[in-house]
Parts: structure tokens; C-alpha cells; sequence
């Protein structure tokens, strides 16, 4: 497993020997937006997109949703190194860039995660979206609160085409009855395909009496 005591690089995710993850960090994101521009829609700054931001292209989901780029290059790398290889270093770097798209006035809201697969979860050892929404709550000031449940009915998402994503989404999550639905929160993904998981959270959420949910999401597939 990749040694992270030098932290790692903001760009590439590679080990760092002279400077922080968190300036390359800065750097990165400075770089990212002055090189992209802004969407021509709704004036957004760009990152991995061309011409318009993920927000404006989906026609999956009525609310806006935010993703940090296109899962390929250095961000897959680093999404895989932190799942694939349960490296637990990773959350608070990839943590980092959640935090970068969303605006202070959303601080202090509560944190949501779409859970994994209970057979993921079982082989893992852990949950890598809980994780990083635990660590994104305490940075902002929060709670996280898990909300959602998976049935152990649903089928692995990453093994169907669109079409079975969609259908395998109706019955996949469910509320802990519990805890209380807040009026606002916010809703945590790690990789968006087909938005059919964030889809289906984002129904169940509405229906058990939250009236605003803003959706955050690491990477489009």
C-alpha cells in the first residue's frame, strides 16, 4: 500500500517529498479553473467539462448536482488507491476537493451519504463515502448523519447497464426511521453514472420531509 506519511500530491496523487498536499492543492484548483473557464450557461467555473458544467447537461435529476470532474486521469487514480486499496489516507485529500465546491452559506448543514452495497461494506472492512462525509461534516462544522440505508436486495450498481440502474434504483435505499429528516442537508456520492443512486436518494429524502437536498459527488463516469 502506498505510504502517505509525506502526504500526496494535489495533481497526481503520488507520494510528495517537499511540499504539502494541501498548497498543490490550491495550486491545482487555481490552475484547473483558469484553464477551463466558465460554463456558458450559468457562468459556473469549469473544471474537467467543456462549454457547459455537469450541472447544466444533466436531464436525470430536477436539482442541481456538483461534481469536481470526469473520472479519468490523476482523480480515478486517486479514487481507486482510496477504495479499490482501502487506503483511509486518501479521504481527507479527496475531502478536500468537496469542500472546494461548496459555498460557505451551506456550512453547518447536515451531511448525507449514499451508502455502499452491504457486500461491499462486508469485504472492505468499511464504508469509503461515509468516511469522507464524516471528515467533509467536522471541516464545515456539521453532523454527519446516516440516514440512508441499503437493501441487501439491491443488486451492485457497477455490474448493470442504464437501464437496470434505473430499475435496480427504486427499491435500493431506505430511511432509518430513527433519525429525523432534515429540512435541508447536504447529499454525498463518490462516482455519478447514471445519477440513478443520487436519483433515487434524493426521492426518498423529499418524501420523508426534507425540502431542500444539494447534491455533491466526486467524479462523473
Amino acid at each position: 500500500m502506498l505510504s502517505t506519511a509525506g502526504g500526496l500530491c494535489g495533481g497526481c496523487f503520488c507520494k510528495l517529498l517537499t511540499e504539502s498536499a494541501f498548497s498543490l492543492h490550491g495550486k491545482l484548483i487555481s490552475r484547473l479553473h483558469e484553464a477551463a473557464g466558465s460554463c456558458r450557461r450559468c457562468g459556473s467555473p469549469l473544471l474537467a467539462e467543456k462549454h457547459d458544467c455537469m450541472c447544466c447537461r444533466d436531464h436525470k435529476l430536477a436539482v442541481p448536482v456538483y461534481g469536481f470532474g470526469h473520472y479519468s486521469g490523476a482523480l480515478r487514480r486517486a479514487v481507486l488507491l482510496w477504495k479499490k486499496r482501502n487506503n483511509r489516507d486518501m479521504t481527507s485529500q479527496l475531502m478536500l476537493l468537496l469542500l472546494w465546491m461548496i459555498p460557505t452559506e451551506l456550512y453547518g448543514l447536515p451531511v448525507v451519504h449514499i451508502p455502499c452495497h452491504p457486500r461491499n461494506r462486508r469485504l472492505r472492512g468499511w464504508d469509503p463515502v461515509e468516511h469522507l462525509s464524516t471528515q467533509l461534516a467536522q471541516r464545515i462544522g456539521s453532523r454527519h448523519i446516516p440516514l440512508l440505508g441499503r437493501s441487501r436486495r439491491s443488486r451492485v450498481q457497477k455490474s448493470l447497464n442504464e437501464k437496470q440502474r434505473l430499475e435496480n434504483a427504486d427499491n435500493m435505499f431506505y430511511l432509518d426511521s430513527r433519525m429525523p429528516v432534515p429540512l435541508h442537508l447536504l447529499l454525498i456520492d463518490d462516482v455519478r453514472t447514471t445519477g440513478a443512486s443520487l436519483n433515487a436518494a434524493h426521492r426518498l429524502l423529499l418524501a420523508g420531509g426534507a425540502e431542500t437536498v444539494h447534491i455533491f459527488y466526486l467524479a462523473q463516469d
